[in-house]
């Protein structure tokens, strides 16, 4: 059961990394309506990339949506707060485990 959690996290993870990829093809022809489909349906896919709602909350912003454009700021910040938290943690165990032993 673990093992099929985690091979959806991972597909859900690149069908999210693709629909941000098919946003900015949309971006580029200047197509805002669309942009800003994909960005939603990345975030649907897997709501934990950072970048993500960053990008939505930057659409918004440009089309006066503040409101909106604050929530997926504020969720994105969240988002990179926990991921920099956990590889802070990650380092310090690393360090506990491995260097102060040699120390002591």
């Amino acid at each position: 059961m673990i093992i099929q959690k985690n091979v959806d996290s991972h597909v859900s993870q690149y069908r999210s990394m693709l629909a941000f990829y098919k946003s900015w093809y949309h971006e580029s022809k200047d197509m805002t309506q669309e942009y800003v489909q994909e960005l939603k349906r990345s975030i649907q896919y897997f709501p934990g990339h950072v970048l993500n709602h960053i990008s939505l909350s930057i659409s918004y912003k440009e089309h006066g949506q503040e409101e909106k454009s604050r929530y997926h700021r504020v969720k994105g910040s969240i988002i990179l707060i926990r991921k920099v938290t956990w590889q802070i943690e990650r380092m310090f165990s690393f360090l506990s485990e491995n260097v102060l032993k040699n120390i002591m």
